[in-house]
């Protein structure tokens, strides 16, 4: 299924050197039907400067690496279902709590 895109709009604070913000809006030149392959994208309601919940499900869609080893990112858009973590569950390094979402 090809879509012609109309536009697309980067997190106005996204840092590829550091890897924050790594999100993104992107805008169809033609409507879509909603069905078992395409869905809406919801986000929580904004109620504090943290995710409001732990212990809940959510699915990540991407294409990003699938193995720590890769050398190069799929074609194809991959998705998994993960479980909101705190914060204090991601320790590693790279995690920056006040912009990301620990998941895992």
């Amino acid at each position: 299924m090809n879509f012609e895109l109309f536009n697309t709009k980067k997190h106005p604070e996204y840092d590829d050197v550091n890897i924050v913000n790594d999100i993104a809006l992107i805008f169809l030149a033609i409507p879509v039907v909603l069905n078992n392959y395409i869905q809406l994208a919801c986000l929580p309601p904004h109620i504090s400067d943290t995710f409001p919940g732990v212990n809940i499900d959510a699915w990540v869609a991407g294409w990003g690496l699938l193995n720590m080893n890769d050398l190069f990112t799929p074609d194809l858009l991959h998705n998994v279902k993960l479980s909101i973590l705190p914060n204090s569950s991601c320790s590693y390094s790279d995690f920056k709590s006040n912009s990301m979402i620990c998941a895992g």
